[in-house]
């Protein structure tokens, strides 16, 4: 179990948070930041790892070609 900083309370709880320093500001930016690239991360493999079991499913060579429609 993580302990919960006094920061951590006064960035939960703060209903103005632009009266803060700027150095607070980019501390809350920065967590936010690496957070959001974490997120990315993981969709990013998840998204990998999807195509790869489309391409085991349903390999180029069982899906028909629009241009190789019979009688054309």
């Amino acid at each position: 179990m993580s302990t919960v900083t006094t920061d951590e309370f006064d960035e939960e709880f703060d209903t103005m948070p632009i009266i803060r320093s700027p150095g607070v500001i980019r501390t809350r930016y920065n967590k936010l930041h690496a957070i959001e690239a974490r997120v990315q991360n993981i969709l990013g493999a998840t998204k990998d790892g999807s195509n790869g079991i489309w391409i085991l499913l349903f390999p180029a060579s069982s899906v028909p070609r629009p241009d190789a429609v019979p009688g054309a």
